[in-house]
């Protein structure tokens, strides 16, 4: 049976990995609906593949066709990393999304959004600490909205 999942490809030209966003099927209908964050235009995600961090609007959005049993289906886990930012009282969050496999511990999904240089909105990069203000999983709750 074929599938058709809302991706972002990763610009590396020597990457291009398909990264799946958290959908889910509207109740009665076979309409798909994504996540995107309700607080930004913009989704700051990290390649599980390359390291890469890159922005994206949703008109980067493309559709991917694959059948259900895909290996770029298999059990992974979307996440919202906030890291603090390096000048103290700046304001702006560093939000940054990644896709991992399961059982990754929270340090080290930490780390790999850290080690791929996110920044404020004004320009400054992450506490050289690596400080990690929260790491939510993205799931999502029915046709009830989204756990973050």
């Amino acid at each position: 049976m074929q599938q058709r999942l809302p991706v972002l490809v990763c610009p590396n030209t020597e990457c291009q990995t398909r990264i799946v966003l958290p959908y889910r099927t509207l109740q009665g209908t076979p309409k798909l609906e994504w996540y995107w964050p309700t607080d930004s235009e913009t989704v700051a995600l990290v390649c599980h593949n390359c390291g890469l961090l890159s922005v994206h609007s949703s008109d980067a959005l493309r559709d991917l066709s694959v059948q259900a049993e895909d290996p770029r289906l298999l059990p992974s886990v979307f996440w919202r990393v906030t890291l603090s930012c390096s000048q103290r009282n700046c304001g702006f969050p560093i939000v940054a999304y990644i896709r991992t496999e399961e059982g990754l511990s929270h340090v080290e999904i930490g780390h790999r959004v850290y080690i791929s240089g996110p920044s404020c909105a004004a320009g400054h990069p992450a506490d050289p600490e690596g400080h990690v203000e929260e790491i939510l999983r993205v799931e999502s709750l029915g046709n009830g909205g989204w756990l973050t």
